[in-house]
């Protein structure tokens, strides 16, 4: 029994059932007693940390206690994401593994250093961001003052002063292309409704490097009125103020292949193809990114999509923090995890060659 599942019966967040688990006194008592209602239901039984015998592998290990901070996260909802609740899951499995404790919290100020991290009651963290500005990268250096750390998720664009581990979003851009490419996609098209994220912008530069590897230039549809924003996918990329205009500009196009940046741009976009007369995979084959089932379920036919393996990057998101903490003077390492295609079986169609 996970911490996940515990939250979605309780109902409240991973911060809390962990501050629960742990006895922390700032749970609200009507809370303490909702969250050990669901623990008496599911006999749930706290793994024990061993300790004593193994003393020796836990070189620069203090309390055996490590964080998970979501930082800028103000509603509480980033691990009820499936992509971030998977990430949660490797991360608290490699602790067990390591005998460790796991503390989640939420950091809705960056510029705020926890209670668990100010009382020195873990030895380092694993943080989760909920998007890259200045305030949030000012925390980040706030919090490795206090502790070693460990950023996981994310792009990783440029210089990094802290260990970081996440997909290879290029990765993900050549696997879309090869994809498309199988299924005798020439004429291609890229979309990313959020292009202010860094990862959209890299999983583009992927998609186009493949694809320019055998001569084909791929449209780019953003979805943004900033010409800034737009630039960022290079000269022929087109803007968009509403998601009716994406869906036109894509029609006129007359694509065979398309690309979505996500698969919650997938969701967006089914139903507003359809209402223009294209009909997804019969007219236009489609491969998103994250692997999400909860979204991607509901839509038939189901499109590729390509899974970042979240849960391998929280496994090694807490390898690389206990690296960190045993030599705290290392330089800081960037891990990237290469991601894989996952194509339901469809009736309709044979089974491709190389897909997962």
């Amino acid at each position: 029994m996970s911490v996940l599942e515990i939250t979605k019966r309780a109902g409240v967040s991973a911060a809390t059932v962990s501050r629960v688990l742990n006895n922390h006194p700032s749970v609200r008592p009507e809370t303490l007693q909702q969250v050990r209602k669901v623990l008496a239901d599911l006999n749930y039984a706290r793994p024990a940390i061993r300790r004593g015998p193994r003393l020796g592998r836990r070189a620069g290990l203090r309390t055996g206690n490590v964080a998970v901070l979501g930082i800028g996260d103000t509603d509480h909802t980033r691990f009820q994401v499936p992509l971030f609740a998977a990430a949660l899951t490797g991360i608290v499995q490699a602790a067990r593994d390591m005998d460790l404790n796991v503390l989640i919290d939420d950091v809705p100020n960056p510029n705020h250093v926890p209670p668990l991290v100010r009382n020195r009651e873990v030895d380092g963290a694993i943080v989760f961001l909920s998007a890259v500005s200045d305030a949030v990268l000012d925390g980040i250096d706030l919090l490795r003052r206090h502790m070693p750390i460990v950023r996981v998720m994310g792009d990783l664009p440029g210089a990094t002063t802290v260990d970081h581990v996440g997909p290879d979003h290029e990765a993900v851009g050549h696997l879309a292309y090869e994809h498309l490419s199988r299924r005798n996609c020439k004429n291609l098209a890229f979309v990313s409704r959020p292009p202010t994220w860094d990862l959209n912008r890299t999983r583009a530069m992927g998609f186009a490097a493949a694809a320019h590897g055998d001569r084909l230039v791929p449209a780019f549809f953003v979805l943004s009125s900033d010409p800034i924003d737009i630039a960022a996918f290079g000269r022929q990329a087109q803007g968009c103020a509403t998601d009716d205009e994406l869906a036109d500009r894509i029609v006129a196009a007359r694509p065979d292949g398309l690309f979505t940046s996500r698969d919650d741009d997938v969701v967006h976009l089914y139903p507003l193809l359809r209402q223009r007369g294209i009909e997804p995979e019969r007219d236009i084959k489609i491969v998103s990114c994250d692997h999400d089932d909860v979204r991607l379920s509901p839509l038939a036919p189901r499109p590729a999509s390509i899974d970042l393996v979240p849960q391998e990057i929280g496994r090694r998101a807490l390898v690389r923090l206990v690296g960190r903490i045993r030599k705290p003077d290392e330089l800081p390492f960037r891990i990237v995890v290469v991601p894989r295609l996952e194509v339901k079986p469809d009736p309709a169609r044979p089974a491709e060659v190389g897909a997962a």
